[in-house]
């Protein structure tokens, strides 16, 4: 497994929505990656527009396996406010 950062094209981030193209061609695809933002359970997955598993990572940041050229899009299925969060 190679541990090294990935490079993407950032399309929107907001708070209960990220869009982001994976670029280039990576060495071993596709590959396992890790979001290094906090996964409470209440975030959903698709990539190319299909639902796909985000798993626990690290720390219980957000992991999935993605390629080059696919599209991810994170939507978060709860409230946005802190107060309400596990």
């Amino acid at each position: 497994m190679v541990n090294e950062p990935r490079v993407y094209q950032l399309v929107t981030y907001a708070p209960g929505f990220i869009k982001f193209r994976i670029s280039g061609n990576l060495e071993s695809d596709p590959a396992e990656l890790i979001w290094a933002d906090y996964n409470d359970g209440l975030w959903k997955l698709e990539i190319n527009g299909e639902p796909s598993p985000l798993l626990f990572g690290p720390a219980r940041t957000r992991r999935f396996t993605a390629t080059s050229g696919d599209v991810v899009e994170m939507t978060y299925a709860g409230p946005l406010s802190r107060i309400w969060r596990r």
